[in-house]
């Protein structure tokens, strides 16, 4: 699996999530430090922003990993905002900006095409699998993300689970979940990252989805 891409995703969506924790931290004690920390993240965030731009083909390395990333981040509404940021009457407008909008627009569904084909190698943990499930749902995908997350964890039972696995395949026998990094008895079946759904079913099923801290504001769709 080619993890550059994923890596950047992650690495820009850290950095979105920096900007937001500095900018919501009101200690005056900090504030010059504050600023200087977020004017670099900014920066290291822009830049990231522009070298996705600049290629060809944004997506044409994308393992799944990287679509679940892409649709998960926000990157593609961030994408899209700097590609359109400009004056679209201007007759001078280059053809390469214009493409890279019009690719930008198509992001969120080729993601979900790839995200909802079996081309691309799965993914190998509960933590990625309940992004997945995520990503189809806020892309209009409920019923598959359901479906996954039903297979996936079902798939766990079905092996003897009664606690969540750190990793699993849905393909493995109940022989087959002891082992882990070609080492035996060495996955934990007591993992904490593989209890997605016990936060995650009330956003697939019903839509409800917090959008800022403690669920103060929130929404259902």
């Amino acid at each position: 699996v080619k993890k550059s891409s994923a890596l950047q995703i992650l690495w820009w969506w850290a950095l979105d999530c920096a900007i937001s924790l500095s900018q919501k931290m009101k200690s005056i004690a900090y504030r010059d430090s504050l600023h200087d920390f977020t004017s670099v993240f900014i920066d290291l965030q822009s830049r990231l922003v522009i070298s996705f731009l600049a290629q060809g083909d944004i997506q044409g390395s994308f393992s799944r990993h990287a679509h679940i990333l892409g649709l998960m981040s926000g990157l593609y509404c961030c994408l899209e905002g700097v590609a359109s940021d400009c004056d679209w009457n201007d007759p001078n407008i280059d053809h390469e900006r214009s493409v890279a909008l019009l690719q930008c627009r198509q992001l969120k569904k080729k993601s979900r095409d790839s995200l909802l084909g079996d081309e691309l190698c799965d993914v190998g943990t509960p933590y990625m699998k309940i992004l997945e499930c995520l990503a189809l749902s806020r892309v209009g995908e409920r019923v598959s993300a359901l479906e996954r997350l039903e297979r996936y964890w079902y798939g766990m039972i079905r092996c003897g689970a009664t606690t969540f696995y750190e990793a699993f395949n849905e393909n493995e026998s109940p022989d087959d979940v002891l082992g882990f990094y070609g080492r035996p008895f060495a996955r934990s079946l007591c993992h904490a990252w593989g209890a997605g759904p016990s936060s995650c079913l009330t956003e697939i099923c019903f839509g409800l989805r917090p959008l800022s801290e403690g669920w103060t504001v929130w929404r259902c769709d």
